[in-house]
């Protein structure tokens, strides 16, 4: 699993990656996870996608979910403008 805290639209937002897998079954796939904090409602919202999709490549789908969680809005974000900047920290060597 890789973690990786980032800013988008201003706000703090912490992406995970990783590869999914199902004890006891031969099943398994990438995944991706936001998380992020919803301050009108005092929550931390927790949105993910897997993708199980056996001998075909999930690049295509891990984009489609990346882009649905990476323009997801919460409730009470309605009424700001949509600035979509979104800051990655540089890895440090």
């Amino acid at each position: 699993v890789e973690y990786t805290p980032i800013t988008l639209n201003g706000k703090y937002c912490g992406v995970m990656r990783g590869l999914w897998r199902m004890q006891g079954d031969m099943m398994g796939g990438p995944f991706v996870s936001h998380t992020r904090l919803d301050e009108k409602n005092h929550r931390v919202v927790v949105a993910e996608g897997f993708v199980y999709a056996p001998e075909t490549d999930k690049r295509n789908f891990m984009r489609r979910i990346e882009a649905a969680l990476f323009t997801l809005r919460l409730p009470g974000e309605f009424d700001e403008p949509v600035t979509e900047t979104l800051d990655i920290p540089k890895e440090k060597k």
